[in-house]
Order: structure tokens, then sequence, then C-alpha cells
């Protein structure tokens, strides 16, 4: 990620009141895979989400249709 998880939460908070409840979705935008050094996600590699106590959410990358 380019920027901390704690500095999207002051910038958030600067603009709405969060709730115990509320969801920060980041993101990135094309080609900053170039300027960090990091790879491009490769056919067969499996992204996984993690919450503790409630499960693991697994995306598998498939070729695009």
């Amino acid at each position: 990620m380019i920027f901390r998880v704690a500095d999207l939460i002051e910038y958030v908070s600067e603009g709405i009141t969060s709730k115990p409840d509320d969801v920060i979705s980041t993101g990135t935008p094309p080609g900053v895979a170039l300027n960090t050094g990091d790879s491009y996600l490769q056919l067969g590699d499996v992204i996984e989400c993690e919450i503790e106590k409630i499960g693991i959410l697994r995306n598998p990358v498939h070729a695009e249709t």
C-alpha cells in the first residue's frame, strides 16, 4: 500500500464520523507496481483476506475472459 492505514483513517476522519462497523475500502491506481518494484499478480496467484473468528476469503487469479 502507498499510504499507512493510520494515515487513511486520519484522512477519512477529517470528512466523516466513522462508526465501529464502517469499512474503508482501499486500492491503488494503475501502474503503481511499476514505480514500487512490486510484481503484478500472475495466473494461479491467490489473494487471501482473513478476519479473525469469521473466516478467510480466497480469490484465485484467472485469465481475463
